[in-house]
């Protein structure tokens, strides 16, 4: 019963995380202020930009704070470059106008990944527990005859 106990609050733990997607936003749609999207840069975007947030940006993942006729102010999350490295900020605001952005996606919570992502990592980290590490040799099946293991790490640790 404990151990079921400790498998559901590492389940737990692992579907906290949640997993999203994002969606493209249709053209013509204009999401709502206060809704979490990802917009992906133009090359004239990313040159105007630059000076503020940095070179070579080419999404920005944010909070949709404010919204008009002519662009949108983000308060910024995370900067994703274009080699792939990404910044994290502290909810900045950045203003992006409607010429700079190449699309604009919503982030959606994902139910489905984050039950198989949880699933996947709580039996991992039971095989792993159970199994894994006395396969690694890491524990022992309590018959230390003829295992020098032990030996051999304090030989290492004290030549």
């Amino acid at each position: 019963m404990i151990r079921f106990r400790r498998l559901l609050v590492l389940f737990s733990l692992f579907a906290g995380a949640g997993c999203y997607s994002l969606r493209p936003v249709s053209t013509g749609v204009a999401p709502e202020v206060g809704t979490r999207i990802d917009v992906e840069l133009n090359d004239a975007g990313r040159a105007t930009l630059a000076p503020a947030i940095g070179a070579g940006v080419d999404r920005i993942d944010g909070m949709l704070v404010e919204q008009d006729s002519a662009g949108m102010t983000l308060a910024v999350k995370h900067m994703i470059s274009l080699d792939g490295s990404v910044q994290v900020w502290s909810n900045e605001p950045v203003r992006i106008e409607n010429s700079q952005v190449r699309t604009i996606s919503e982030r959606h919570f994902s139910a489905a990944r984050t039950v198989a992502f949880g699933a996947a990592g709580v039996a991992g980290t039971t095989f792993m527990f159970t199994k894994g590490l006395a396969l690694l040799g890491l524990v022992g099946d309590g018959d230390t005859k003829g295992d020098t293991t032990g030996q051999q790490l304090i030989r290492v640790i004290r030549p």
